[in-house]
């Protein structure tokens, strides 16, 4: 441009006074220091990246804790799972377990009663010193009028009284168990006996007080239990009749109801 169109483009000062070139008072930067600039913030940025890379192994290990974690923590769930399910089955377990020994314990009883089907049991004749039972069951055969042969006698012996039952020992002597050889003839004493009633220890030849003595059937523990509680409900039912008959407990309200056979105490509780 000629000169009239440079001085156009520049300021009104400019246009009267000629400026100087201005002189940059700091040196321009080298290729060195701009390399050595870069190579250092290249190493910050290196040294940022690594940071960054060991907060990344550190989240991936905790990541893999927490999934190892999480797997013991399903295979747990899955674990207590199984046993609820488990659990929600036990009542009927423990129901057809408690039948099982209901079923047990009646077959037990079955088989322990019709092994004293032979086996008489006398009750309140007072355990002396050197007594003589065989002596003792001739004179009470012989007060009821029942002829008994010597053959007709397996074994005669008192009952074992165990350390539960010592402390009510002095209350209640030991029972007498008689086994004989048939059971028709102990069924005979029995009825010669039944027939005669009031059954004393004076009519047995023993001395002192004179006591009532009974004859009965040799049960088992269980049925004489079940016994004693049908005897109660009997007395709370107004019930005429409670026997014992080849070791099977029957009751009967009157005369002309019907015989029920108790076999367990749930039988008595429908007689309420």
């Amino acid at each position: 441009m000629n000169n009239d169109k440079r001085n156009a483009w520049r300021c009104p000062v400019c246009r009267v006074t000629p400026q100087s070139p201005q002189v940059c008072e700091e040196p321009a930067l080298t290729l060195t220091d701009l390399y050595d600039e870069l190579k250092t913030s290249r190493t910050s940025i290196e040294s940022k990246i690594d940071g960054v890379e060991q907060q990344v192994i550190d989240l991936n290990n905790k990541w893999s804790s927490l999934e190892s974690r999480l797997a013991g923590m399903e295979e747990r769930i899955s674990t207590t799972e199984d046993k609820m399910e488990t659990l929600s089955t036990l009542p009927s377990q423990i129901k057809d377990l408690q039948e099982q020994v209901a079923c047990l314990k009646k077959e037990n009883n079955e088989r322990d009663q019709f092994g004293r089907q032979n086996n008489l049991e006398i009750t309140g004749v007072p355990s002396r010193s050197g007594e003589n039972l065989r002596t003792i069951l001739n004179n009470i055969c012989t007060k009821v009028g029942f002829v008994l042969d010597q053959s007709d006698i397996d074994c005669i012996h008192r009952i074992r009284v165990f350390s539960t039952e010592a402390k009510h020992q002095n209350l209640r002597p030991p029972s007498i168990i008689v086994r004989f050889t048939r059971r028709v003839r102990r069924d005979e004493l029995l009825a010669a006996a039944r027939a005669r009633r009031g059954l004393t220890t004076a009519d047995a030849g023993l001395d002192g007080p004179s006591t009532n003595i009974y004859l009965n059937e040799h049960l088992t523990p269980a049925n004489k239990m079940l016994l004693k509680r049908a005897r109660e409900v009997k007395s709370e039912l107004n019930y005429s009749y409670v026997w014992v008959k080849e070791g099977k407990i029957f009751v009967r309200k009157n005369d002309t109801s019907r015989v029920i056979r108790i076999v367990s105490e749930s039988d008595l509780l429908k007689l309420k």
